[in-house]
This record gives structure tokens, C-alpha cells and sequence, in this order.
């Protein structure tokens, strides 16, 4: 039995699951409980469902436990819908259920981000008589900031009888991921008034939430307490530290707290060399990543992706090209994320040819490559090779998303392909059933202001099925300056003024506009 538990386990596609499960049979052990266990978890795994189900209803016992762990091997391997149907099937059976099936099911809730499945099951919880469980208190709270309700993740925080370090963990965690930081801060004052110590989960969420520079300040307060607490040495904090002062675009602060740890792993280089790249301090990205390799680490894609943010500039053609051979020395070659960042590397750099020849080296061609490849022709004004390449796309059976149709857009825009640009935003729309959004249109705005369609440009704006930004009002305008509009310009201008009343380029163009009509 060992060695036919071994081939399911080792099974790499369904009809050699298929093949085990005859020989299964033919040696009579299929009724045995481990066996229809692993079966089920197989079958799972490659998503024979129907198979799943057979299997299950001829299970030779079908207590709470089997019913928990075939809806647990449905969640995890994806089918979440599944497993919440099972839990049907075992409720009209009158099987009770028990905390840990609840578990699984709100993990499936969060799974599908399901509001309202997760607003069912916290009333099944009720019923059952389980509100005062903080396991499954915190799990609720969790899945209901994964369905994008943060004032349901609030009410089922306010409503637990008892409370742990988890319970305030999670609903800071949420309120961080939803850009709520203050809430969040407010929260964690709450919790020290409450007697609980913050470990370095509680500060990792709370430095999740710090976001743009403009936030610095209450990551400079969260930095203080966990210098205050004794976590900053803690290589987990210290990352998210990192990652803050990232997004912050503080490269020298990341670089103090990077120095105040002894053991640096490939995760705090990783984020380091990155925050440097994003600075444009290309110099000292380029020196910590040859000091990492110094130090006996060996880069892995997300040291690769973060350097080559850094050769993103035709002044250090040189250094591309070393990163690029280490990165084809390397057992990385055919990765796919590298391959797409090489393209967008070269494309930025301005070496069009460049960016062609990763894209026809890559053994693994999938929708991000290709869109890559679409971008950098759009940037560069290849309007035609876009095209082309969006027609061999299609005949390979890649299928465009939004970033391909945005990158279709821009091409047309920046070649002046005014027809082929209605002919794309039809197809995205009516084809292929994506609804554009305000930065599609703002692409088509752009596209026919260049071209000098000036009163078609301001048609589409007022019937596109979404609210402009000043990023619309300001491509029209500027058409209007191009072409010397002086009535329509003072309407786009007015219209970006509302919206962004403090933006200097608004009051520049329409000036120029004003000056060159005199």
C-alpha cells in the first residue's frame, strides 16, 4: 500500500492519478480510510471534482471529521464554491458542524471575498452557539476585510466576548490593508490602554499601512515604539521597516535601519537594493548589490527585478549588460517575471532592439512578456510593430487584458493612428467585453488631441461611462494649446481647476494658450 500511496502523492497529472486509482482497485484497498482520503485530496489538487464527489459518497464513514476535511481540501486547492455547496449537503444530513469546519469555511469565504457567504456563515457560528470562540472571532474579522467590508471587519471585532493579541492584530492588519492608518493608529493606542504588549506581527501590519511619503510621520512614530520595545534588531520588523521607508522614497532612512542589524538575509538586501533603484541613486543600488554577492549571496528574481529598476537609463548601458549576462549565466534565464523586467529595462533605456531580443530569446511567453513588448513599441513610437504584435498575440491564443489594451492605446496616441485607436477601444469594449477605464479613455482623449480632433475628443469625454480626472481635462488642454483652441481650452481648464485646483501645469498651458492668441 505504500508504494501505490507514493505514486498518487508523486501523481503529475490527472491520468496518472487515473492510473493509480486502477491499481488501487484492482488490489482491493479502496476502501481504505487513508486511501480515500489521499484520493480526495489528489482529485482535488487537479480539479476532478466530479471524481471528488463519487469518491466522497461512497466513503465508508462519514462522520464531521471526513465532511470537515473534504470541504478543507475543496478551499484549499481553490474551490471554494465547492466546499460552501458540501457544507449544504452535510447540513440537509443533519451533521453538526464543528469549529474547525467553520474555519474552513470562512477561509473559503475570504478565498471568493464572498460577502455575503461570509454574512451566512457568521450567522451559522451564531446558531451553533460559538460567538465567544476568539479563533473564530479573528478568522471573521480577517475574511471580512478580504470581502472589503471593513465596517462588518469593526462590528465583528466590537462584538467578541473575549479578546486576544491576535484579535487586535487582525483588525489593525485590516484597517491598515484599507488605507485606514489613523484608525488603525488609534486602535493601537487602544490596545496598549487595553494592557496588551504589541509584538512584531502588531508592527508589521501597522508599517503595511504606511503607504506614500505623505504618511512618513506615523511611520516615524511606529519606528519609535518599536525602537522603544526592542524589536528593531528583529529581522521581520526590520524588513517591513525597509518597506515602508520604500514606499516613502527614503532611501537614507531604509539604509540607517538596514545597518542597525548584525545578520542581514537576501530579503533585507533584496528590499534595500530596490529602495535605492526607485530613488534613482543608481550608483548605490549597483554598490549593495555587488557587496550582497561579496558577502556570499546569491541574487534570486526579486534581487534581479530590483537592480534592473536601476538600469532603467541609457547612461549605464554597461551595467545593463552585466546584469543581463549574470542574469543568463544564471539558473534565472527563463524566468518569466526577469524576462518581462529585462523588456521593460531596455525598453526605458531607450534600446528598442534590446527589448525585442529578450522578447524573442524568452522560451515562456505569457501575457505579461507580451504586453512588455507592447509597451516599450507604444513608448517609442512604433505604432505598426504594436499592432503586429498584438495580431501575433491573438494568434497564439493570448488573451489581451487591460494593460495590453492600454498599451494598444498608447500606441496609436504616440503614432497618430487615429482610426486603428477607435478600432481597439470597439474591440476592448464589444469584442472582447472589458469596460474601459478613465485612464483608457484618457489614452483615446490624448490620441485625439494630438491628431487635432479636438470636438471629438471632447464628445468622447462626455459620454464616457466614467468620471474624467484632471489627467482627461489636461490632455485636452493641452491639444488646445497645440492646435490653438482658445474657447475649448477654457472649458478643459475650468473642468481641471475643480478638480485639482492647486495644479501649477493647468494655469501654465491655458497661459500659453491666452499668450500665443494675442
Amino acid at each position: 500500500m505504500e508504494s501505490i500511496s507514493f505514486s498518487l502523492k508523486r501523481a503529475g497529472s490527472i491520468s496518472e492519478v487515473y492510473h493509480a486509482h486502477a491499481h488501487i482497485i484492482q488490489h482491493g484497498i479502496h476502501h481504505d480510510m487513508l486511501v480515500e482520503n489521499l484520493l480526495i485530496k489528489v482529485y482535488c489538487k487537479y480539479g476532478a471534482i466530479q471524481e471528488v464527489a463519487l469518491l466522497f459518497s461512497k466513503k465508508s464513514s462519514q462522520d464531521i471529521v471526513d465532511w470537515t476535511r473534504t470541504i478543507k481540501e475543496f478551499a484549499q486547492f481553490g474551490y471554494g464554491r465547492e466546499s460552501l455547496d458540501l457544507y449544504s449537503g452535510m447540513k440537509s444530513l443533519g451533521v453538526i458542524p464543528d469549529r474547525v469546519t467553520f474555519l474552513t469555511l470562512i477561509s473559503a469565504c475570504s478565498g471568493l471575498a464572498d460577502l455575503s457567504e461570509g454574512i451566512f456563515i457568521h450567522d451559522e457560528i451564531r446558531s451553533c452557539g460559538f460567538t465567544s470562540d476568539v479563533v473564530l472571532g479573528n478568522a471573521l474579522i480577517d475574511m471580512y476585510g478580504k470581502c472589503g467590508s471593513l465596517d462588518m471587519a469593526k462590528a465583528a471585532f466590537n462584538c467578541m466576548v473575549i479578546k486576544d493579541i491576535v484579535s487586535w492584530n487582525t483588525i489593525i492588519m485590516v484597517l491598515a490593508q484599507h488605507e485606514k492608518i489613523i484608525e488603525a493608529l488609534k486602535m493601537f493606542d487602544e490596545m496598549l490602554l487595553c494592557g496588551y504588549t504589541p509584538d512584531r506581527v502588531t508592527y508589521m501590519n501597522l508599517l503595511d499601512g504606511i503607504t506614500c511619503k505623505t504618511l512618513l510621520h506615523h511611520g516615524s512614530f511606529i519606528h519609535s515604539h518599536i525602537v522603544a520595545s526592542g524589536l528593531e534588531s528583529e529581522i521581520r520588523v526590520v524588513t517591513a521597516l525597509l518597506s515602508m521607508y520604500a514606499k516613502c522614497s527614503q532611501a537614507e532612512n531604509a539604509w540607517n535601519a538596514f545597518n542597525r542589524i548584525q545578520d542581514h538575509n537576501l530579503v533585507t538586501w533584496n528590499v534595500l537594493i530596490a529602495t535605492f533603484a526607485q530613488a534613482k541613486q543608481t550608483r548605490k543600488a549597483f554598490t549593495l548589490f555587488y557587496q550582497m554577492q561579496q558577502e556570499g549571496l546569491v541574487p534570486d528574481s526579486s534581487t534581479y527585478v530590483g537592480i534592473l529598476e536601476a538600469c532603467a537609463s541609457k547612461w549605464i548601458l554597461i551595467e545593463s549588460s552585466h546584469v543581463h549576462v549574470q542574469i543568463i549565466s544564471s539558473s534565472l534565464r527563463n524566468d518569466v517575471i526577469l524576462q518581462t523586467s529585462l523588456i521593460h529595462m531596455y525598453g526605458k533605456s531607450g534600446n528598442v532592439e534590446g527589448a525585442w531580443f529578450v522578447f524573442g530569446s524568452s522560451t515562456i511567453q505569457d501575457r505579461p512578456t507580451w504586453n512588455a513588448m507592447i509597451v516599450v513599441f507604444s513608448q517609442h513610437g512604433k505604432g505598426t510593430e504594436a499592432i503586429q504584435l498584438f495580431d501575433r498575440m491573438n494568434q497564439q491564443g493570448v488573451a489581451p487584458d487591460e494593460i495590453t489594451w492600454m498599451g494598444m492605446l498608447l500606441a496609436c496616441s504616440h503614432s497618430g493612428l487615429v482610426e486603428e485607436g477607435w478600432t481597439f477601444l470597439s474591440l476592448m469594449i464589444n469584442k472582447y467585453g472589458v469596460k474601459p477605464d478613465v485612464e483608457h479613455f484618457n489614452c483615446m482623449v490624448d490620441l485625439l488631441g494630438r491628431a487635432g480632433c479636438l470636438d471629438e475628443g471632447e464628445l468622447l469625454i462626455k459620454r464616457m461611462g466614467c468620471q474624467p480626472n484632471v489627467t482627461t481635462w489636461t490632455a485636452l488642454l493641452s491639444a488646445c494649446r497645440t492646435h490653438q483652441n482658445l474657447d475649448l481650452g477654457d472649458i478643459a481648464a475650468m473642468h481641471a481647476y475643480r478638480l485639482e485646483p492647486r495644479e501649477s501645469g493647468t494655469y501654465v498651458l491655458l497661459s500659453d494658450i491666452h499668450v500665443k492668441a494675442r
